[in-house]
């Protein structure tokens, strides 16, 4: 049974797709709900609830830094807003984010694991709405989206030292690293099956605007985990990894700029080749742009779609690879070849060849 009791019988039906019906969920409603979750998380002190929503706790982040164990309770949980911030420890998110932080997952884990926490009871209907509730706020098709998580600089501190995986095996530069602030987390606690596994993986974080807003952690053995996870509400579909806005050279993973951002420090990433609207948005900004996404279908098809979405507004290259490699697999100097003589896209073909890179290097 659900650890989720409102004490009142709430209506499944009660929010539609509708932002402006989705708002008049009571706040007393949504304010139980909120507490239930401080509950479920282990916060046994509650201070107060001011006129802004705000129910002020104990901070319970499991990076949270407060040193004795934040007593004087600088937390806030807004229950109108359905957003974390604390004051003391400096981090902040949406409240899909603040469940998926104390829980160690993503936020669509986070929002799963609500949906488990929902029985066919009256009572317990009332998370059910909330949920609604998320799906009307932070639907893709609306205006309205997830807040992008604000974290303090402190949580990367115990993961900044440098592994050798990526000196030794990938061939990095030491001065990369330090650069981006890549580190290694030798437990790292992610899902595994229906479970949980400690994993050794490095750490990736990713500032937007000088703000640190998570990171993406990448296992180091096949250890049956996914190979990248990333940390609750990374905002990758909205953000740019390394974004800069003058002449901009464009690859899929952050671990493609982080290798080599000694040849080409203007290398930005999109996290994958499913490049959203939001993002291209950001690309236009730029004067000049070298698409350089990976030489596979998926890479081909976003090389297409930002290519054609940029042409009207910036002036669009492509790095003619002819290699079955991406660009942190290409030596220092073909990297430099290639990026010195993009061609127009306009004048640009998907290849019908690849030469296999594995004979040449």
């Amino acid at each position: 049974m659900s650890k989720f009791r409102t004490g009142t019988q709430g209506n499944p039906n009660v929010l539609s797709a509708n932002f402006a019906e989705v708002s008049l969920l009571p706040d007393a409603q949504k304010q139980t709900m909120c507490i239930n979750l401080l509950r479920e998380f282990g916060c046994n002190n509650i201070s107060r609830i001011n006129a802004n929503g705000e129910i002020i706790h104990s901070c319970i982040l499991p990076f949270g830094g407060h040193k004795n164990g934040d007593l004087n309770p600088s937390a806030s949980l807004n229950y109108q807003k359905l957003t974390f911030n604390c004051w003391g420890c400096g981090n902040s998110g949406g409240l899909l984010w603040f469940i998926g932080v104390c829980r160690g997952t993503s936020s669509e884990e986070a929002r799963s694991w609500l949906k488990s926490e929902t029985g066919n009871g009256g009572e317990e209907q009332n998370l059910a709405s909330l949920l609604e509730y998320f799906d009307a706020i932070w639907s893709p098709t609306r205006v309205q989206h997830s807040p992008i998580p604000h974290l303090d600089f402190s949580v990367l501190h115990p993961w900044l030292a440098i592994h050798p995986y990526m000196t030794e095996q990938r061939g990095i530069p030491v001065d990369n690293l330090k650069h981006f602030l890549v580190g290694y987390n030798p437990e790292t606690r992610v899902p595994f099956q229906s479970s949980w596994k400690l994993s050794e993986r490095i750490i990736i974080p990713h500032f937007w605007r000088g703000i640190l807003t998570g990171w993406q952690s990448r296992r180091i053995f096949n250890d049956g985990t996914a190979k990248y996870i990333s940390s609750p509400d990374l905002p990758k579909d909205s953000t740019i990894y390394n974004y800069r806005k003058d002449k901009a050279v464009i690859v899929e993973s952050p671990m493609s700029v982080i290798s080599k951002w000694h040849v080409a420090p203007n290398l930005e990433a999109t996290f994958g080749a499913s490049v959203t609207d939001r993002q291209i948005k950001l690309l236009a900004e730029h004067n000049s742009v070298i698409l350089f996404f990976d030489n596979d279908e998926a890479g081909w098809g976003a090389t297409q779609k930002v290519g054609d979405a940029l042409m009207p507004y910036t002036n669009v290259l492509v790095a003619d690879n002819p290699y079955d490699a991406d660009v942190a697999d290409l030596s220092d100097e073909v990297l430099k070849d290639m990026l010195a003589n993009p061609i127009p896209y306009s004048l640009w073909n998907t290849p019908k060849e690849l030469i296999p890179w594995q004979a040449l290097s």
